[in-house]
């Protein structure tokens, strides 16, 4: 996320908007913050963010990058934060071996509306997943695919996973239960959030 912040920072330079800038990196600097405060102490939740399918590979968030960055400040701990790639595919096997407690989807808003609703339903219609925690507690959430690169968003997405991951610590977030199904099929229909 620092190269959220740097790029808000040059923004502001370049437009002569430095103060702006400024204030609006500490806004955001607070936020992450409040969230890494308050999952303090808890033990971290075991999380496969899933971007897409594609010859029975199943492509994820590896550990680098700001995918796993982003799940790191919101508590969370990457399965697949072992390999050395911002995405890479797997084979079921490997989801089976790892047992993620939450997914987070990609939801591609651009291709579908209804896109991040679509891979949840995909992924708990394949038996073989049936077991895995995420799938057998039904915890899936969506995020615009937007939220993982580089920008304002960046914030959001941090505390709406925090929330999912442990929803007895964020009651609310902007006016929804964290991680209920609602949740997720809003995120997956319109792309927002």
């Amino acid at each position: 996320i620092e190269n959220t912040y740097n790029d808000v920072c040059n923004l502001g330079a370049i437009f002569r908007r430095n103060e702006e800038a400024e204030e609006l990196v500490a806004a955001m600097q607070q936020r992450i913050k409040a969230v890494a405060e308050t999952v303090k102490g808890e033990d971290p939740v075991s999380v496969m963010s899933f971007d897409s399918f594609d010859e029975d590979m199943y492509n994820v968030v590896g550990g680098t990058g700001m995918g796993n960055n982003l799940i790191e400040l919101a508590g969370g701990k990457n399965v697949f934060a072992d390999l050395d790639a911002q995405y890479a595919r797997v084979g079921i096997e490997e989801i089976i071996a790892r047992a993620p407690e939450l997914i987070v989807i990609h939801a591609y808003s651009a291709n579908s509306p209804t896109d991040g609703q679509d891979k949840a339903d995909f992924l708990r219609g394949i038996e073989e997943l049936s077991e895995v925690p995420a799938i057998k507690n039904d915890r899936i959430i969506a995020v615009p695919l937007i939220s993982v690169f580089p920008g304002l968003q960046n914030v959001d997405y941090v505390e709406k996973l925090a929330a999912a991951l442990y929803p007895e610590l964020f009651p609310e977030v902007e006016g929804e239960e964290a991680g209920s199904e609602e949740t997720s099929k809003d995120a997956g229909s319109d792309g927002a959030n």
